[in-house]
């Protein structure tokens, strides 16, 4: 009778620990985030889209449109923030990977990636319109019309203690030049401002 009343509690775990356990994520904030436990090479189920979608919801402020449906559980940082489905009601898809039927004709939508020729769009036969895709690589197949493919390297040139637990990084914003054999020639520069302790997790994201 023991026996039964153990099984009896572990039942839901066993059949259902995939979505209840998770796996840890560092985000560049240096906050964890506690990602559900589903390779991230598997296409979602239904209830798994709804698991993952929360926990993005939940851990990583927000970092997905109520619009969206993740793909699959590969979401790293706010840089990388996983594989989601097109939806024609959502414009901005900077920083995800999007997977978009065949043929379809997109408009006024947003599709840039932190690192030049990122391979963020899957698709053939497709049209954009207006669109921004800095730093996208570009299928043969598509149509680019009146929209933006600039390849942009953001490069830290250095960084300084500004006191109080806040870092300051210098950024060179650089954009590859086809006229000068494809450089990358300094447009403007910037500076971000971090906490200290997550200095280097930023660093490792900008060029060197």
């Amino acid at each position: 009778m023991r026996y039964l009343l153990v099984l009896f509690l572990l039942f839901p775990i066993l059949c259902f620990g995939q979505l209840l356990t998770s796996n840890s994520v560092n985000l560049l904030s240096g906050k964890v985030y506690e990602r559900v436990n589903i390779d991230s090479d598997k296409e979602l189920t239904k209830k798994e889209i709804e698991a993952v979608k929360k926990a993005l919801v939940d851990k990583t402020f927000g970092f997905i449109s109520n619009n969206l449906q993740p793909v699959k559980n590969d979401y790293i940082n706010k840089y990388d923030r996983g594989t989601v489905k097109y939806n024609p009601e959502t414009r901005n898809y900077s920083f995800y990977t999007v997977i978009i039927p065949d043929g379809t004709v997109i408009e006024s939508s947003n599709f840039t990636q932190f690192y030049p020729y990122t391979k963020s769009i899957t698709g053939r036969n497709l049209v954009f319109i207006n669109c921004t895709l800095v730093n996208v690589d570009i299928d043969a197949s598509w149509v680019l019309e009146g929209s933006n493919n600039s390849q942009v390297k953001n490069v830290a040139v250095g960084n300084a203690d500004i006191g109080e637990g806040k870092h300051q990084i210098d950024i060179s914003k650089r954009v590859k030049e086809d006229k000068i054999g494809g450089k990358f020639v300094e447009i403007n520069k910037d500076k971000i401002y971090v906490d200290s302790d997550t200095l280097n997790n930023h660093l490792l994201y900008f060029h060197k």
